[in-house]
């Protein structure tokens, strides 16, 4: 039997966990690491911590095991007369391991990110997509716009 499965924010005990899924989501790319594994997951744990001002890092729970990650990117922007403080909510890092895919893990990651934004009165949520990941987002109501556009420095 299956334990329940939890969505939350991560707590410093997991961020090794989320520097093992992201060494294993390069490693399933086919990337070729450049760091040595326990280096990595150290330098990644560390980036987290440093960085919680803006990255929440979010974790998926089944049990005593992290099964997936993803993070809350939260970017202000210049404050408007009419609202004042405003910020953007990005979705990025999205990550569940293979075997664990299927079950829905990933879009209740990103339901708990998109709820959280909501709450804390984002302006909008965007995310930066990988093909086979697209459904993913659609699902939870993103969509493509005009207005939005990237463009490579």
């Amino acid at each position: 039997m299956l334990s329940a499965l939890t969505i939350r924010e991560s707590r410093v005990q997991d961020w090794r966990a989320a520097g093992e899924l992201r060494w294993a989501w390069d490693v399933e790319d086919g990337d070729v690491p450049t760091y040595e594994h326990d280096d990595f997951v150290r330098t990644f744990a560390d980036w987290i911590g440093a960085h919680r001002a803006t990255h929440t890092c979010w974790v998926a729970q089944e049990g005593e095991d992290i099964v997936g990650m993803a993070f809350l990117v939260r970017t202000p922007r210049p404050p408007r007369p009419s609202t004042g403080d405003r910020w953007v909510a990005e979705v990025q890092s999205v990550y569940v391991p293979a075997r664990h895919r299927g079950r829905g893990i990933g879009g209740r990651l990103v339901d708990a990110l998109l709820e959280r934004a909501r709450a804390d009165g984002a302006d909008r949520v965007i995310v930066h997509s990988r093909p086979k990941s697209i459904a993913v987002y659609q699902r939870a109501g993103f969509a493509t716009t005009p207005l939005l556009m990237e463009r490579t420095p």
